[in-house]
């Protein structure tokens, strides 16, 4: 008896069989998709949170320098900065400009990580300082010559404490060398008392309402100085004093140059404070 050979058999599929698992793949890749979505904005949310607690920046600011630090800080904190896992905030505290140097130079923990001096006189030799600052604001350098007062530079007064150091930079852009030997009263003093002076346009309330020239005789910058870390500065504020001023809009970079002998005597004899190296110590 011959031999057939069976037919080849065919196992075909059905069509929704393949519709199915087709559904349950991509039901498969949307759950998946979601989950990474999902956990993406969670990385994202912690990496904005404030993991390892809040952190208070403080920036020192001269008198004169006083709204342009406050503007910043304003503007820096409606920004909610995280810096390693820290929510910062920027705190500004008016401190004269001979006082912070004379803090600075001592190289002890407290100092603030941010300052906006009046110039940048007093930068050089500070540890963590860069050498390099952004000019953040600037003011006018006035002679405010009262009526029927002496119009001359050398009859003004020099107003003592924490706004002193625009009047040192006022006297040295008019040519006062040495400091006086019985310097003004301070700036509030000296203004209730009609007195011409040497200051910063922007110390001077109520201005228009006074019979008195204002001459314009030069102009302070403030820089920012944002210090790296240091003996007085830890890192985590060297962080945070570096974001800071990131966000800063700066005008121009300057180099800082060291100030000037008869400056230091000046501003040192007004705010009460020696800022010559020997007499801080150093």
């Amino acid at each position: 008896m011959a031999r057939h050979s069976a037919p080849d058999s065919t196992v075909r599929v059905a069509g929704w069989v393949w519709a199915a698992v087709v559904a349950v793949l991509l039901v498969v890749a949307v759950v998946v998709g979601w989950f990474v979505l999902v956990g993406s904005q969670r990385d994202d949310e912690a990496g904005d949170a404030c993991i390892d607690g809040e952190q208070e920046l403080t920036v020192w600011a001269d008198p004169a320098a006083e709204e342009v630090a406050r503007t910043l800080a304003e503007s820096y904190n409606a920004g909610e900065h995280v810096v390693r896992d820290r929510c910062v905030t920027a705190v500004v505290e008016v401190m004269s400009t001979a006082e912070a140097t004379a803090a600075y130079r001592r190289v002890e923990p407290g100092v603030a990580p941010v300052w906006i001096p009046a110039g940048t006189g007093f930068i050089p030799g500070l540890s963590g300082a860069p050498e390099t600052v952004e000019v953040v604001g600037t003011d006018e350098l006035v002679h405010v010559v009262p009526a029927g007062a002496d119009p001359e530079p050398s009859a003004a007064v020099l107003p003592t404490g924490a706004e002193s150091m625009v009047s040192a930079l006022a006297a040295e852009a008019v040519g006062r060398g040495a400091p006086p030997e019985q310097p003004g009263p301070d700036l509030p003093t000296a203004r209730g008392q009609n007195l011409p002076v040497l200051t910063a346009a922007g110390l001077l309330d109520g201005a228009g309402d006074r019979a008195e020239d204002v001459r314009t005789v030069g102009e302070v910058v403030f820089p920012l100085v944002a210090f790296g870390s240091s003996p007085a500065v830890d890192e985590k504020s060297a962080r945070a004093a570096a974001d800071f001023a990131s966000r800063a809009d700066g005008a121009d970079s300057v180099t800082s140059v060291a100030a000037s002998p008869s400056l230091t005597e000046t501003a040192g004899a007004l705010a009460g404070v020696p800022l010559n190296r020997a007499g801080n110590g150093l």
